[in-house]
Order: structure tokens, then C-alpha cells, then sequence
């Protein structure tokens, strides 16, 4: 029995760390992921560890089984072949069922187990019958069964490893058709590949009673493996890069100018150079938005992304657009920049990264192309999915600081979704295009793949407590400003990240000779509170940290290059913008305001054009929220209204002077009352006048939120 589970142990560790070699040369070859010293460390103890564990384990199953059942003597020496055989049929089971729960296959949780229990079944039986297959040969040679064993195993789950691979890289499941299709049957290959030599090679190391299973190997078996083997291998790195597609020529450029859209999520614009941040978070913006048009002093139009994003598609204040709560849907009857766009010759593409704005709530009315990149779950096959989404943070941060999973554990990453837009642009044809390009990485929970200004620490379990209750606003206690740092440097970390993303991407547009005829917009749907006003996270607030955004402009033809505009504008004037600059007379009014006037100086026709800025946050999350607050500024106040949603309780109004406190600290509403009270009748008239033009449409998901949906907002920081 020792003997076996000796046996099991050697066979676990070495089939162990060939899987781990294996899933990571696949990671880096067709995911492009980045692997650290520290995490290689790891993996290379923790694989061979477990599957020497289950290698044990198995081999004294087989042990007590032929114990009780066969006698023979062959049945130790012909035990390894078949350790390694339930190994990966384990091992199959296991990463289907992880491949078939995570939510990027859209599934709801009863199918997802359900598919996961058939792929369990069909394993099973596929293994059943190669096993009988292999017991029906001529020969009763035991190492004949062994080497056959060791080689369908190898197979199955080199070729399942590609599989999953191929699934969790939105670039290759573009087109199942070409792409995506063509990957699988190269993973064929590949597995056809490494089942030649695992079996040559396995013939090579049984012991002498084999000599003659031995002398019967030919070479052709191992060459024939050998080629495969490169030559997918070869194909599986070429592939992503195989393209040179040339530069459409200035003379077939469409009249209309491409347009592309960059909302950076949750990204604050005094944690940019550009607007005066101590640390320069995006190198490479800073130097390039020198070219282009900075606008100084913008305003989100909510302080969470449903609301904020649905202005910014219509060019409507955020009480009008009826997407207030996690249930709404954005009405079809709104008539959003995409659709407006699409009727005016534009092919318009979407690449989002936010659960929010997804097609799930008809934000993707209007696009030709949508496409949502949710996460894809650890970057370790070994661990399941559901730590991804799991309650306890402490999990989370520990796996994170030995590089097993990064923020791709739950939206698309940076680099995937330029990744993504880049393979779009080069596939575009001439007709001029809209693309809209969502970026999550600044949104919590930092995970940050490249560490510039956060140290190596890992936050404790006490001040993850604390900074769970503080997004949970569970908590109104002051936070030792160390540990807000280090979120901040977090959080810094992740902006880096966007930087060589939109650095990358405006490289591509720069070979593909698009830069002359393309307008950039860059900003973002809201900011993110540092415990300025005593919590964490955004959405319950309208104050400066949750409203005031980057907006960058980049003109064609470097037309505006340079301009600083100090006026104060907010997101509803970049659609009207887009219009005026593309030539487009919209059917639909528009709240917002073209800020061309400004770029040439003609403040005056922007001024009488301009109504104030009014938004508003309602709870998107019962747990989170208990009132409802608005906003209203003018050229110096800012008056804020908390109106709890307990009709007993007293509303609150505060004021703000906007120059002499940016930062919204200190209310003024006791030493100006008349002030006060006349904005609070100014901002009465406002709300019924977004009463008046709100759509009503009522649309709401037919069904409620999933257990993964759930799960993953959970993930994000928005429910308990």
C-alpha cells in the first residue's frame, strides 16, 4: 500500500507541475497574461502540492479496489498510467464545471449547473470508454494500457486548457465562425501533438519487463507528435498577430469625422496631472492631452454610472431619462447618440466593461456592434470561480498579493478592451465610425496589474473590515488617513494601468493613418470618495469628489489644439458637441450644449444657450441609500438637498461656495438664507421641469437580478 501511495504522490507532483506549465505558456501565448516572480513561487509549490495530494489519494483508491477485486501481480507496476489517467479526468471535471458557472456564458445559475453536471456525466463516460478501449487491445501488456492512459490524459487536458483559454479571451470569441473555430482545431492538433510523444516518451521510462512493447515503438509516432506540436504551438502565439492591414488612404476618408468615445469609469480629474494632481498618474496623457482640448471645471451629471452614462448617450438631464434604480432600463423611446449617429451613416460599435450599461438594460440601442467584457475569474485555473464574487475580502487580498488574480477577477481589464477596439478599428471599412469604449479598471475592488505607488502590503482582515462598512456606510468613524492612502495609491495604480491602454490605442489610430479624421472625447461617468465626507465608494453623494470629471477633447487635423477652457460645462453638452462637429441636426431636444462655441471663443452664444446644472442621485441600492439628494449649481453656489425617503424625517439643504470651497466642506446655508431658499425654489422649478419631459415608459427586467448578477455587484462593492 505504501508502495502505491508513493506511486500517487510522484504522479500528482509531476503531472502537477506539467499542468501548471502547460495553463501558464497558454496564458501567456493567447491570453497575453503577465505572470510575477512572487506568482510563479506559489503556483510552483501550491500545484504539485495538491495534485500530489489527489495523486495519493487516487492511488489508494486503486490500491483497496484491486485489493479487493484482482490479485494479480501487475497490478502495482501498472498502477502509474492509470493515477495519471483520473488525474485528469478529475481535473476535466473540475475546469469544465469552472468554465461552465462563470457568468461570462450568460447563463442563469440553474442552467449553468445544469451544463456543468452534463459536462460532468459526458467526461465520465468518455473516459469509461477510452479506458475500454484501451483494455480491448490485442496486446495484454499491462505498461501497453499504462502509456495509452498517460497520453489520453495529457491530451484531454492540454486540449480542455486551449478550450478554456480560448473562451476567457473576448478578442478570440469574436467570430466563432473564423477566429474562435479555427483555435479549437489547432488545439486539436496540439492534443493530438502531446498525445504522441507523452506516449513515446512514457514507453521510454517503463522498466525493463517492457523491453519488448519497447522495441515494437516507431519513430514516426514521436516525429508526427513532434510536428504537430510546433507547428500549433506556433500558430497558437501567431495567430492574434498574423494580420498587417494597411491604412485606409487619406483620399477614400469619408467627409464625416470617425468619433470615438472613452468613458473612463469612476475616475476623478483631480487624481490627473492634467488637472493638478501631485502624482502623475497617466504619464503618457499628461504629455498628449497638451495636443488636445482640456476642459478645466466639468460636472458629472449623477454621481453613479446608469444615470450618468444615459446623459451622456442623450444629452438629457439624468431626472428626465427615467434610469435611476438597478432595475431600470434605459426606454426605448429615449433616442440615444448611437442611434442618432447610426441614421446618419455611421456604423457605430460599443466595447463595455460595466454590468451597468449592458444590453441587459437596452443600453446598446442604437449600436450595429455591442460587446460586454465581463472578468474572467482567477488568472489560475486551479481556483474556482466563485472566489471571485466571494463575501470575504480577506480571500480576495490574499490571492491578489501572490498574483493569482488581478482586477480582470471581474471586468475586462485595460489592455483587453484595446485590445479588443484595435482588432475592431482594423477590421472597420470606410464608412465613418462610432465607437464607444467603456473602461472599469479605476472602479473598486483595486486590484492593479502594475504597482507604481501602492507598496507590496496587503490590507489585514480589521482594515478590511473598515473599509468594507465605510462602502457599506456602516460606519460614519474617522479612518486613519495611512490606510486611505494606501486605497488612493491603489486606486493611482489603477489609472497608470488606463494610461498604457489609451497610449496603445492611440498608437493603432496613428498607424492607421485615423488620427487626421477622428474626434476622441475622454472622460468619465463620476468620480470616487475617499472619506471626504466620511465614506468610501460613489452613489450616495453629490458632492465635488463624485461630480467633478476629466473631459479631453482631440479634434482632427489638431483643429483647437492647446485650449484650456476654464468655463464650467458638465456631460450633457458632449453630445450636442458631437452633432455640431459631425454636422448633424439631432430630431430630439437636447438639454446640453454644444461646447464649440467656447473653442472659438464665442462664450456668449454658449452662455445664452447654457441652462444650470441640476442632477440628482436616487438610491440604486436600498441597503446602501435611504434618501434621494440633488444638486444644483450656479456661476458661484452650490445648494444640495438630502430629502430622506422616510417621509417623517426633515429634508436638509446646504450651501456651498463653489470658489472658496471646491471641495464642499463647509455649508454656508445658516449665514445665507435668503440664498438658500431662493436656489431651493430655483431647483423646485427644475424638477418640474424634468418632471415634464421624463419619460415614463416604466420599463424594468422582466425578471430580477440573478444569483451570479448579484454576486458579481456584490463583487464590485455595491451590496452586502
Amino acid at each position: 500500500m505504501l508502495n502505491h501511495i508513493k506511486t500517487g504522490l510522484k504522479c500528482g507532483f509531476v503531472w502537477g507541475l506539467l499542468f501548471l506549465i502547460l495553463e501558464d505558456l497558454t496564458a501567456l501565448a493567447i491570453n497575453n497574461i503577465n505572470f510575477t516572480l512572487k506568482q510563479v513561487i506559489y503556483s510552483i509549490v501550491i500545484y504539485p502540492l495538491l495534485s500530489s495530494v489527489l495523486g495519493g489519494i487516487i492511488a489508494l483508491l486503486i490500491f483497496s479496489i484491486r485489493l479487493r477485486f484482482d490479485h494479480s501481480d501487475n497490478s502495482e507496476r501498472s498502477c502509474k498510467g492509470l493515477i495519471i489517467f483520473i488525474l485528469s479526468g478529475v481535473a476535466l471535471v473540475f475546469l469544465g464545471y469552472r468554465d461552465f458557472t462563470n457568468t461570462v456564458f450568460y447563463q442563469g445559475g440553474n442552467v449553468q449547473l445544469l451544463v456543468a453536471t452534463v459536462w460532468g456525466i459526458s467526461t465520465l463516460v468518455t473516459y469509461l470508454a477510452a479506458d475500454w478501449l484501451i483494455r480491448r487491445s490485442k496486446t495484454d501488456n499491462c505498461y501497453f494500457r499504462d502509456t495509452h492512459r498517460m497520453a489520453f490524459g495529457a491530451a484531454m487536458t492540454s486540449l480542455l486548457i486551449i478550450f478554456i483559454r480560448i473562451d476567457y479571451d473576448p478578442t478570440l470569441t469574436a467570430d466563432i465562425a473564423s477566429v474562435e473555430l479555427l483555435y479549437r482545431l489547432i488545439a486539436l492538433c496540439f492534443a493530438i501533438g502531446i498525445y504522441c510523444i507523452t506516449y513515446h516518451i512514457a514507453r521510454k521510462m517503463s522498466d525493463a519487463a517492457a523491453v519488448t512493447i519497447r522495441r515494437k515503438a516507431n519513430i514516426k509516432t514521436l516525429v508526427l507528435g513532434f510536428v504537430l506540436l510546433v507547428i500549433s504551438a506556433y500558430a497558437l502565439i501567431a495567430i492574434p498577430n498574423r494580420r498587417e492591414v494597411s491604412p485606409i488612404p487619406r483620399d477614400t476618408y469619408s467627409s464625416k469625422p470617425n468619433i470615438i468615445l472613452i468613458i473612463i469609469d469612476t475616475l476623478r480629474a483631480d487624481h490627473l496631472k492634467t488637472y493638478g494632481y501631485h502624482r502623475d498618474t497617466s504619464p503618457w496623457l499628461t504629455q498628449q492631452s497638451r495636443e488636445g482640448t482640456i476642459f478645466e471645471d466639468v460636472l458629472a451629471a449623477s454621481s453613479w454610472t446608469k444615470p450618468s452614462v444615459a446623459s451622456i448617450f442623450t444629452g438629457r438631464y439624468s431626472a428626465m431619462n427615467g434610469a435611476d434604480s438597478r432595475e431600470d432600463l434605459l426606454p426605448s423611446e429615449l433616442v440615444t447618440l448611437a442611434e442618432t449617429l447610426s441614421g446618419n451613416g455611421y456604423f457605430t460599435a460599443g466595447i463595455n466593461t460595466n454590468s451597468f450599461v449592458t444590453s441587459t438594460y437596452n443600453y446598446d440601442q442604437g449600436f450595429d456592434e455591442y460587446r460586454y467584457l465581463p472578468g474572467h475569474g482567477p488568472k489560475q485555473l486551479i481556483l474556482p470561480h466563485f472566489l471571485f464574487t466571494s463575501r470575504d475580502a480577506k480571500i480576495r487580498e490574499v490571492l491578489y498579493n501572490i498574483g493569482f488574480i488581478d482586477g480582470g477577477l471581474i471586468y475586462g481589464k485595460a489592455d483587453e478592451v484595446t485590445r479588443m477596439s484595435i482588432n475592431w478599428l482594423e477590421e472597420r471599412g470606410t464608412d465613418p465610425f462610432f465607437l464607444y469604449m467603456h473602461y472599469m479598471d479605476v472602479h473598486y475592488p483595486y486590484y492593479p496589474v502594475n504597482r507604481k505607488f501602492s507598496s507590496d502590503d496587503r490590507f489585514s482582515a480589521a482594515e478590511l473590515r473598515i473599509i468594507e462598512d465605510l462602502f457599506q456606510r456602516r460606519s460614519d468613524e474617522l479612518v486613519d488617513s495611512t490606510l486611505v492612502k494606501r486605497m488612493i495609491d491603489r486606486y493611482d495604480d489603477e489609472i497608470t494601468n488606463i494610461d498604457s491602454g489609451i497610449k496603445d490605442l492611440f498608437a493603432a489610430l496613428s498607424s492607421l493613418q485615423l488620427m487626421e479624421n477622428t474626434l476622441i472625447v475622454i472622460t468619465s461617468d463620476h468620480g470616487e470618495e475617499f472619506t471626504e465626507h466620511g465614506h468610501f465608494d460613489h452613489g450616495h453623494t453629490m458632492y465635488s469628489e463624485l461630480l467633478k470629471i476629466p473631459l479631453i477633447m482631440f479634434f482632427p487635423e489638431s483643429e483647437y489644439d492647446g485650449l484650456v477652457i476654464p468655463r464650467r460645462v458638465d456631460l450633457l453638452d458632449v453630445a450636442p458637441t458631437i452633432y455640431e462637429y459631425a454636422g448633424i441636426t439631432p430630431n430630439e431636444k437636447l438639454e446640453g450644449t454644444s461646447l464649440l462655441p467656447l473653442l472659438r471663443g464665442e462664450d456668449e452664444i454658449y452662455d445664452s444657450l447654457k441652462k444650470g446644472y441640476f442632477g440628482y442621485v436616487i438610491p440604486p441600492w436600498d441597503e446602501l441609500l435611504d434618501e434621494s439628494i440633488y444638486a444644483l449649481v450656479n456661476n458661484r453656489y452650490k445648494l444640495v438637498k438630502v430629502q430622506p425617503n422616510d417621509s417623517t424625517l426633515k429634508t436638509q439643504l446646504e450651501l456651498y461656495d463653489v470658489f472658496a470651497d471646491p471641495g464642499d466642506m463647509h455649508d454656508i446655508s445658516d449665514s445665507l438664507p435668503d440664498l438658500t431658499l431662493g436656489m431651493w425654489d430655483e431647483m423646485r422649478e427644475f424638477r418640474k421641469y424634468c418632471d415634464s419631459l421624463k419619460v415614463t415608459s416604466g420599463e424594468e427586467l422582466q425578471q430580477p437580478l440573478s444569483p451570479e448578477d448579484m454576486e458579481r455587484l456584490r463583487g464590485l462593492g455595491y451590496v452586502q
